[in-house]
């Protein structure tokens, strides 16, 4: 059995400015790399405090301004005897465990390796003779140059890793998978113990030999399961490697590697980042699908907006171009058509726009936050047809934060109604904080009220042992929507405008009325429909339009999933491409997708993956509680979702199903009954805050 593996990860400068658990207090990139590599490579990990000494990631702190180098050698010292103690009354016996340190000389020379060691631990410091450019690279998988320009002359990799590129080139394939094991046959001797440890080996730089053993071949590590002993390499071009070309491109258009922009921004921090799979937006004319993104939680100038950045591809400018949309807070904020180089540059260029919406023209009007961008004009990226003189940012698909910045500022010029002119500041506007409630509650208090809400949904979520979930009070709907797959879609679809426990009721009701529920007839009989759901009693309030949703759904079912609903949620989808899929059905909005995507794998047994995609449904009931009890600021959609997947990152969307309990209950929009509410004794009651909030 493998010993067990130990991460300290060191504190930084850089933190939040108010409460937070430790793992989200530092926000500099060295730390957030460190995390991942401990998170990716060790069973458990904390993280070494100049103030605190050791914490658990999960433990909310205040921000401090202490520097373990700065402190007294003997301060130092009673420092590491601090850390050894602690490490001591978790463990016990250190005998036999591995410390993986990430951290820098004076948390680790004054008495912490050693004592480690007179333990009978052993210590691994990954990083070791690398400086701190080289360290930044090796966390992020970065080149050095991202950080701080490199003048000399870049090696040719060794005849051994190179071997990796040249057998990557022999195929066709844009991606290729192979194991540890088929590395190890290519280079014809063993890797480095360190490759199968430490996940940042694989990092796509070109600072270590291995990593110019692909990039200068074209190949960049796309994904690394550590786990299963695998790595993904994805082609970066056709005809030259990603040194060659970034060396080329910039060259010829007489700029600085990078363009000149830093690739850190500080003044913004993206936390929650994960990837997402296919999804789609509806666009007032049409409807356009992105193969894949990225979700997170931005944070800026004192607020949190939920950020997604779509890939996908449609015609624009003549011809078909990968296209990305940035939607911020659910709604697109800025779209981006791929320059005509993007084979080999992968970037693409997106109009800066002024507060009266019109495109900038002039590096004179350019608004202020552009500056460090890489601006060209649209005309000059794209030789096309309608293509514009106007300037445009110009970004890497990937590049997330650039993404985030370029829509957090043509919001905020939307809504200042100015800000155009010389640019004279990379200050981020803040998103009206002035009209944000002031957050009353402790971090104690708001980890105790989440403790609380998953207390109280794990309590109404238990039942006797074959005893099944129940939606309505009839035994046979009930019963209807959990054995009929297409049931329980369109049982979703009615939950709108009537209560719940009819709601669920519906497609029962529907099918003694037509005498089937055969998504074939649904579709090619929508009259039928149409008069099902208006014979008296009416099935449904809204009778306008929710018929017409049950046949759009029928129509969807047939064309897309062969007929049967149970394939939308088959083959273990992770929570994002599950709520993607459900959206795309009308009548079912955010509220609805994130409420089954919770019901399906908590009351039905579906298999879902990655339940830290799932999200908090944006309804009446989970609106009025997140507000009273402090947990939300602002009663918007984007701000609640951000707030849950911060407060519960495994599974954000678990707060919801109590919330929406309890504020049936008791957390009335009139007269709430306080006292008896399960969050009666941790609940700072501020009830006042949902007074715009209304419906039962």
């Amino acid at each position: 059995m493998s010993p067990v593996r130990i991460g300290l990860v060191g504190c930084v400068k850089s933190k939040r400015q108010h409460p937070s658990p430790a793992r989200d207090m530092y926000t500099s990139p060295m730390f957030r790399g460190r995390m991942r590599a401990v998170e990716l490579g060790c069973d458990t990990w904390f993280v070494l405090s100049a103030k605190h000494g050791l914490l658990d990631p999960s433990e909310v702190i205040e921000p401090y301004d202490v520097a373990l180098k700065n402190l007294p050698s003997d301060a130092r010292r009673a420092w590491s005897r601090k850390v050894l103690g602690a490490l001591l009354d978790r463990f016990g016996d250190l005998s036999g465990k591995v410390f993986e340190i990430h951290a820098g000389s004076a948390y680790r020379d004054n008495g912490l390796v050693s004592g480690l060691k007179a333990a009978g631990a052993t210590v691994e410091n990954p990083t070791e003779g690398l400086n701190r450019g080289q360290q930044l690279a090796f966390y992020t998988g970065r080149p050095a140059s991202s950080f701080k320009p490199v003048t000399r002359r870049r090696a040719r990799p060794r005849a051994s890793y190179g071997r990796i590129g040249e057998t990557l080139n022999q195929g066709d394939e844009e991606s290729v998978t192979v194991s540890f094991a088929k590395v190890e046959d290519i280079l014809g001797r063993p890797l480095p113990a360190s490759a199968r440890k430490y996940a940042p080996w694989w990092g796509n730089t070109d600072l270590s030999p291995q990593g110019r053993g692909w990039l200068d071949y074209g190949w960049r590590v796309g994904q690394i399961r550590m786990v299963n002993e695998e790595v993904r390499f994805d082609r970066l071009s056709r005809h030259a490697g990603r040194a060659e070309e970034r060396t080329r491109l910039h060259a010829a258009n007489g700029e600085p590697p990078n363009g000149g922009r830093p690739t850190v921004r500080d003044d913004i921090q993206l936390e929650n980042i994960h990837p997402i799979d296919l999804f789609t937006y509806r666009w007032p004319a049409a409807t356009e699908t992105f193969d894949r993104g990225w979700e997170a939680t931005i944070v800026a100038g004192g607020a949190r907006h939920l950020l997604r950045h779509g890939i996908g591809g449609r015609v624009v400018f003549g011809s078909w171009r990968p296209h990305t949309v940035t939607f911020l807070d659910g709604q697109p904020a800025v779209e981006a058509a791929a320059e005509d180089a993007y084979e080999q540059t992968r970037k693409l260029v997106s109009l800066i726009k002024g507060a009266d919406r019109r495109d900038i023209q002039g590096v004179a009007d350019l608004p202020a936050g552009y500056e460090n961008f890489e601006i060209h004009r649209q005309k000059d990226a794209i030789d096309a047809p309608h293509a514009r003189s106007s300037l445009v940012v110009r970004l890497t698909e990937d590049d997330l934060e650039g993404w985030a910045r370029h829509a957090l500022l043509r919001v905020a010029l939307r809504r200042s109604g100015g800000g155009a002119g010389p640019a004279t500041t990379t200050a981020l506007p803040k998103s009206e904080p002035s009209q944000r409630p002031v957050v009353t509650q402790s971090p104690a208090g708001t980890i105790a009220i989440v403790a609380a809400l998953l207390d109280h949904g794990a309590l109404i979520a238990a039942r006797p042992s074959g005893q099944p979930v129940s939606f309505t009070p009839s035994v046979e709907a009930n019963q209807f929507v959990i054995d009929n797959q297409l049931a329980f879609l369109l049982a979703v679809i009615c939950d709108q405008g009537i209560k719940a426990e009819r709601a669920w009721a519906v497609p029962w009701e529907l099918r003694h009325r037509l005498g089937h529920l055969d998504p074939y007839r649904l579709a090619s009989e929508p009259e039928n429909v149409v008069a099902a759901f208006c014979r008296r009693p009416m099935l449904h309030r809204l009778v306008n339009v929710v018929p017409a949703w049950i046949v759009d759904a029928a129509r969807r079912v047939v064309a897309e999933y062969g007929g049967d609903a149970a394939r939308i949620w088959a083959g273990r989808p992770s929570a994002v491409a599950l709520q993607a899929r459900l959206l795309a059905f009308e009548g079912i909005g955010q509220k609805k997708a994130a409420m089954a995507v919770e019901i399906l794998e908590r009351d039905l047994g579906v298999p879902i993956s990655d339940l830290a995609g799932s999200d908090v449904a944006y309804d009446v009931h989970v609106r009025r509680v997140f507000l009273r009890t402090g947990l939300a600021e602002a009663d918007d959609v984007g701000e609640m979702v951000a707030d849950a997947r911060m407060l519960n990152p495994d599974r954000p969307g678990s707060l919801d199903f109590p919330a929406w309990d309890i504020g049936r209950r008791w957390c009335r929009p009139v007269g709430p009954r306080c006292s008896e509410c399960a969050l009666s004794d941790v609940c700072p009651k501020l009830i006042d805050r949902a007074d715009s909030v209304r419906g039962m």
